[in-house]
């Protein structure tokens, strides 16, 4: 896992939301599972605040920053901030759409999503 990621998590949910825009990981490789060589973390959010989720992550190299910004308004835009669901977010990537579980965590303002091919996404509140 990325150290810088940890050393913001670590911040709590105030630190983190205001932190994540400092660390911007580009694009990491794909939704498929080939690696890139392009370390997993804090993506440049692709739009503004949606219902309060100002920033997401790619939490592995498996997972670009573009599907984690699609994961983010297919979250904020479904239902209830602190409701754990199923959504779909399609990847510019590999031009595909992936179901994605999405878990609140409670104790972070954060939640995390697994699905796709591999893909792990954190969405922060702020």
């Amino acid at each position: 896992m990325n150290i810088n990621r940890l050393a913001i998590v670590g911040l709590g949910v105030v630190g983190a939301a205001m932190a994540a825009p400092l660390l911007v990981a580009g694009t990491a490789s794909a939704d498929t599972g080939a690696a890139g060589g392009m370390q997993a973390g804090f993506c440049a959010p692709q739009y503004g605040p949606i219902n309060g989720f100002t920033a997401s992550s790619a939490g592995n190299d498996h997972t670009s920053c573009a599907f984690a910004e699609n994961v983010r308004l297919a979250f904020a835009t479904s239902g209830p901030a602190r409701q754990a669901r199923w959504v779909q977010a399609y990847s510019p990537v590999t031009k595909q759409t992936y179901d994605m579980w999405c878990q609140p965590d409670y104790m972070s303002a954060t939640v995390t999503c697994t699905g796709g091919k591999d893909a792990v996404v954190t969405l922060y509140q702020g």
